[in-house]
Parts: C-alpha cells; sequence; structure tokens
C-alpha cells in the first residue's frame, strides 16, 4: 500500500513539476510577470523545469500554491498574453488534484490523530462508569458469593510494570502478585 502511494505521489510531483514549467514558461506567462513590476513574482516564475524537479515536495507544493494563486488572481488578465480561460481552468484543476495527493499523507495524519483523541475520550468514559458503576455493584457479592467478588477485586487491581513498588500490590485472599 505504501509503495502505490509512493508511486502516485512521484508520478504525480512529476506530473506538477511539468504542469508548473509549462505554465511559467508560457510565453504570454512570462511577459505578464515581467511587466507586473513585481520581483518576487518574477523570480518565482523564472524556474526551470530540472530547478523544479529538484525543489522538496514542500517546496515544490509552496511554488505551486504561489502559481495556483497567481493564476485565480490574475486569470483574466492573463488573456491579454495568450492564456485563455481553458488553458487556466485545467491548470489550475490539475495544480488542485496534485496537491490533493501530495496533502494525502498529512490528512491520514490528522485523521489519524482526531481517531486517537476520540479513543481515549471512550476509554475515560468506560473507565469511569467502570469505577462508578461496576465496581460499586460487584460489592454486594462480598458476602455471598466471596470468590467471585476477589476474583473481580483482583482483576482490578492495576500494575503498573515501570512504577517502582516499595511493596508490591496485595491481591485479596492474601496471596501476592
Amino acid at each position: 500500500e505504501d509503495a502505490g502511494h509512493i508511486a502516485k505521489v512521484s508520478v504525480k510531483l512529476t506530473s506538477l513539476s511539468s504542469v508548473a514549467f509549462k505554465i511559467l514558461n508560457k510565453p504570454g506567462f512570462s511577459v505578464w510577470s515581467g511587466q507586473a513590476q513585481d520581483e518576487n513574482l518574477a523570480t518565482r516564475n523564472r524556474k526551470s523545469l530540472s530547478d523544479l524537479k529538484k525543489l522538496s515536495t514542500v517546496r515544490l507544493s509552496t511554488n505551486c500554491e504561489q502559481l495556483r494563486e497567481d493564476l485565480q488572481v490574475n486569470g483574466s488578465s492573463l488573456a491579454a498574453y495568450g492564456l485563455g480561460d481553458a488553458y487556466i481552468s485545467e491548470s489550475l484543476e490539475l495544480i488542485s488534484a496534485t496537491l490533493n495527493v501530495l496533502n494525502s499523507p498529512r490528512i491520514a495524519i490528522i485523521s489519524r490523530k482526531t481517531t486517537t483523541l476520540e479513543i481515549a475520550d471512550e476509554m475515560k468514559t468506560i473507565e469511569k462508569l467502570v469505577k462508578e458503576r461496576l465496581d460499586t455493584l460487584i460489592f454486594q457479592f462480598k458476602a455471598s458469593n466471596t470468590n467471585f467478588y476477589r476474583s473481580y477485586r483482583n482483576a482490578r487491581i492495576i500494575i503498573d510494570l515501570h512504577k517502582k513498588y516499595k511493596t508490591p500490590p496485595q491481591l485479596e485472599g492474601g496471596s501476592e502478585s
């Protein structure tokens, strides 16, 4: 499963590099970024395909996010430079699809952390129910079914193996753990 995801990301990275390169080196885009008189824009958009392929996933994603923002904000003014709406829409869709694949591991990590927190909350609720309800309910068997009561209480003793005890916890009925 991991190998499949890595291959998918690799294909998308190559695709994203190629798309970014095609957009950045479209003559109209180069002219537009030069005339925009924004030095950051001009520098950012002056990248070769090998430069784009050398970028880490994070840097390439960041550059493509900026490119997507440039296309969204300035899309209508790019028509005068030969970059039509269809080309811009296609480029935006491809950038978005690729960024979604690149961000999917991050989304999975967030989902896992959320699920882990939900499980911890459920465990607290279960522990509270056991302590407040079941532990008090079992007390009625102390006189009538002593063995059952003692077995339950012994099973409820939690021994933390990492904790140093001065004296080991005592099981009911006189035996030690």
